[in-house]
């Protein structure tokens, strides 16, 4: 039996490859976002830009970004279940079924809400950024939905953190895993979650967008946090 936990401690987290997953993805496409916007600015002076392809390559890493700390969420609260209970494995297959609803819904949401009501009408855009296509209502969902899930992301930061602190006796993968989740759900709030809400709390606060003007913040953010947690 004592064997059986430890292999299960051992077994790959299906919640941190989907997490890998999505991060591979996002780091693919936002590549291929940001070397558009570097092409485009470079041939037209950032005074135009082609509007389907912005939209086109904006609209992969705009999903991407809100699908990420839905993964970060997933994955803490797996490495909390491997503290707690490391051999209910019915418990972990469900995460995963709750884990893969999750991000559909989510990605549904942003798609409805700001990816529609952003399709550009015009082959050229002044705009340097996919935000810029975006309407209001479609900045506030994919703000709100960013706020949110960096708010629930604190909470279970600071859960795992205690749990760790309390699990003394824990095999040395299973404690390196929980660790690099850690370090990775905290390099998430810094370079994610706490950017986009001081620029929540400013734009509140003025009445006004103010990163619109200074090209494409969130994903320049989330790349140095992509960068980070690889």
């Amino acid at each position: 039996m004592k064997r059986s936990i430890t292999m299960l401690s051992y077994e790959v987290s299906p919640s941190l490859v989907i997490y890998i997953v999505i991060q591979i993805i996002y780091a693919i496409s936002s590549a291929v976002y940001f070397a558009f916007l570097c092409v485009e600015t470079v041939l037209h002076n950032g005074k135009a830009y082609n509007a389907y392809f912005l939209f086109g390559s904006g609209t992969i890493v705009t999903v991407l970004l809100e699908l990420i700390p839905v993964a970060v969420l997933f994955l803490s609260i797996d490495r909390c279940l491997c503290i707690r209970r490391p051999a209910m494995k019915d418990e972990k297959s469900k995460l995963v079924y709750f884990n893969c609803i999750a991000i559909i819904v989510t990605a549904l949401v942003i798609v409805f809400a700001d990816i529609i009501s952003s399709v550009p009408t015009n082959a050229t855009t002044t705009c340097s950024a996919f935000a810029c296509l975006s309407t209001q209502l479609g900045k506030g969902v994919y703000g709100m939905v960013r706020m949110v899930l960096g708010i629930i992301n604190v909470i279970m930061c600071i859960v795992l953190a205690v749990m760790i602190r309390r699990k003394l006796a824990l095999p040395a993968l299973a404690a390196k895993t929980n660790t690099v989740v850690l370090k990775t759900v905290l390099i998430t709030l810094l370079f994610d979650f706490l950017p986009h809400f001081a620029a929540f709390i400013l734009a509140t606060a003025i009445n006004k967008d103010v990163t619109q003007n200074y090209g494409p913040l969130s994903g320049l953010v989330s790349a140095v946090d992509n960068c980070l947690c690889a």
